[in-house]
């Protein structure tokens, strides 16, 4: 039986592993009566299997693209939460319109990893792609260069990122393969050609390595490495090698002991062969993002060859050829719940430092009908983002085809939507429409206008009471003829930017304020009225400082929210206020009006574990 032998080959390298799980899910999944889903979900956990992950990963892909509406309720009683949720992260993945990818795209992997709340799911999809990929004559010639486009661009990398090294070079080749067969077949027959010269270099430079290290005491395991066929055509297209070089390439790895060998071995390889220059990376010392450690270097070998070597430890090699999950159950087998917490440590790692600094999951990402991809806030809606792309388009947009739907100007948008903003000559801005966008360009560009057609506006800031606080917007006010007044904001009426407002002087400086049509003001002595209004312009360095929970990334992802706004940001410091709380201050020299500060603290406001924001001085 099939998952009689899933499960052996599970066993050997988690004796803990939820079996009875494991089971329940390859039933279910046999109920659908569907062969080919049958077929394509079994082969997906065994590829996972292979990679050594954990239960629920390999359960979750016996049940991919079963969860439907009409049995969400039967699986949720028979399967747990984290299940679900896997099944619906894929069911949402495989909505995303990621048609207008490029090779390489870092903005269609932000859109894809917004949409990921558990990085488990992007493992399954992967194993999916590479299943889809390795029997793609099952599929439609539209739909297997379709999958393949997207794998090269997208899934190939990713896997790569999370540590599945051995899986991106076959997903590489065979997307290779569909999409340029004719340069797939010309790379592999040229190789072929060039095999038997190959292999007796390979041989002979294997044996002078091998009496060297002898002589030095140096326990090593050397081999011939394999050229994947899509990396060729990499170096050669980007001129790394010629193309007659390319096919002759002398390619070893040497796998040793320790880390201290790693080192001696490649001063023996430099003392018996003239190192290439530029082609010496040390990411032993400096790992990758993603963990991955080696030493590569290139010489010029047995009559002149080019010849890469690859020297690391049989540990590094373990975790470079078969994932992140061997890496972790090297020394024994580690628990579910450690093994979801360094799943978690790695989607963050991805978020803020593989994709690129201004990702964060409080944002999604919107591609035109040219495949440029836009960012903005979550709630954006049609017109939001026909602002951002020019505030004509702006100006003129009547609605828009999301998805090639029709839809009007205040539909939110979602993380992947493929949207083509519809114009009219004959539109122009109006009031509302500052009641439900939510960029501060939208705003800016409609409030001015308002005031450039003599349109009055009315609390034209849009902010909401709970997300300005105090310590914020009390350095927002101006108050006529007092020098650092300390304000106090009425409880009875609650201002807020944008509001109409006037104040009382308390004495000793102390200022309260109340919008202008507040009942209780009524009962106050004129005298004490004084001319308070808000401040529209700031042109001041704004020191801001910011107290969060003490979590791995914080600190980044303060910073990467500021700069992603094309704000400056200089004298950064951060320091510990107690065992769980930090505190991240620095200076923003080129916000100018006041509405840009409000929503910059919105934005930083919304990361997740921040307790507090507040301007701590305005300085010339």
């Amino acid at each position: 039986m099939l998952i009689t032998e899933l499960a052996k080959k599970i066993l050997r390298y988690n004796k803990n592993a939820n079996l009875n799980l494991i089971e329940k899910a390859f039933k279910y999944l046999e109920n659908s009566k569907n062969k080919d889903i049958i077929e394509h979900n079994f082969n997906t956990a065994e590829i996972l299997t292979n990679l050594k992950l954990n239960s629920t990963i390999i359960s979750a892909s016996l049940l991919q693209s079963i969860l439907t509406e009409k049995n969400e309720k039967e699986m949720e009683s028979l399967f747990n939460k984290q299940i679900i949720n896997l099944l619906k992260d894929l069911s949402n993945l495989n909505k995303l319109n990621l048609n207008n990818v490029e090779e390489n795209s870092s903005d269609i992997k932000k859109i894809l990893l917004a949409e990921i709340k558990d990085i488990k799911a992007l493992f399954i999809q992967i194993a999916s792609k590479l299943d889809y990929l390795r029997h793609y004559k099952k599929l439609s010639v539209e739909k297997r260069k379709e999958i393949a486009k997207k794998v090269i661009a997208i899934y190939a990398p990713l896997s790569y990122r999370i540590g599945i090294g051995a899986i991106k070079w076959e997903l590489e080749d065979l997307s290779f393969k569909i999409l340029h067969p004719k340069k797939f077949k010309e790379i592999k027959n040229k190789l072929n050609e060039k095999r038997e010269s190959r292999e007796i270099k390979i041989h002979k430079t294997k044996k002078i390595i091998e009496e060297v290290l002898k002589n030095q005491n140096i326990e090593a395991e050397i081999n011939g490495r394999a050229k994947h066929i899509y990396s060729i055509y990499k170096k050669i297209k980007n001129r790394e090698y010629k193309f007659e070089e390319m096919y002759d390439l002398v390619a070893l790895r040497i796998l040793t002991k320790s880390i201290e060998d790693c080192y001696k071995v490649l001063e023996i390889i430099h003392k018996l062969w003239k190192p290439i220059e530029n082609r010496f990376k040390d990411y032993i010392s400096n790992p990758k993002l993603n963990n991955y450690q080696s030493i590569h270097t290139a010489v010029l070998g047995i009559d002149n060859t080019p010849t890469e070597i690859q020297i690391r430890t049989k540990e590094m090699h373990l975790f470079c050829e078969e994932g992140t999950a061997a890496h972790w159950t090297y020394k024994g087998n580690i628990t579910e719940e450690e093994f979801d917490k360094k799943l978690t440590l790695l989607k963050r790692s991805l978020e803020q430092d593989i994709i690129s600094v201004d990702f964060f999951t409080e944002n999604i990402y919107i591609s035109t009908p040219k495949g440029k991809i836009i960012e903005l806030p979550k709630g954006a809606t049609v017109l939001d983002f026909a602002y951002a792309i020019h505030s004509d388009v702006g100006e003129k947009c009547i609605g828009a085809k999301i998805n090639e739907k029709f839809e009007n100007i205040k539909t939110e948008l979602k993380n992947g939507d493929s949207v083509e903003i519809i114009t009219s000559k004959t539109q122009s801005p109006s009031k509302d429409w500052l009641s439900f966008v939510v960029t501060e360009k939208a705003r800016s560009k409609i409030r001015h206008f308002l005031r450039e057609k003599g349109k009055p506006i009315i609390n034209a800031f849009l902010v909401k009471k709970q997300e300005v606080s105090k310590e914020v917007i009390e350095n927002l006010i101006e108050v006529q003829g007092i020098h650092e007044p300390k304000i106090k904001f009425s409880l009875c009426c609650n201002p807020i930017p944008g509001d109409k407002i006037t104040g009382f002087n308390l004495g000793e400086k102390k200022i309260s304020i109340h919008r202008t049509d507040c009942k209780t003001i009524k009962e106050k002595k004129p005298k004490k009225r004084l001319h308070v209004e808000w401040k529209e312009k700031i042109n001041k360095k704004i020191y801001l400082k910011i107290e969060a929970l003490d979590r791995i990334g914080i600190f980044a992802e303060i910073l990467n929210t500021v700069s992603s706004q094309n704000i400056n940001i200089s004298s950064v410091k951060g320091k510990t206020l107690s065992k769980n709380t930090i505190e991240c201050s620095f200076i923003v020299d080129n916000i100018k009006l006041t509405i840009q500060l409000v929503d910059l603290i919105n934005r930083i406001n919304k990361i997740k574990d921040i307790k507090k924001v507040y301007i701590s001085e305005l300085k010339n």
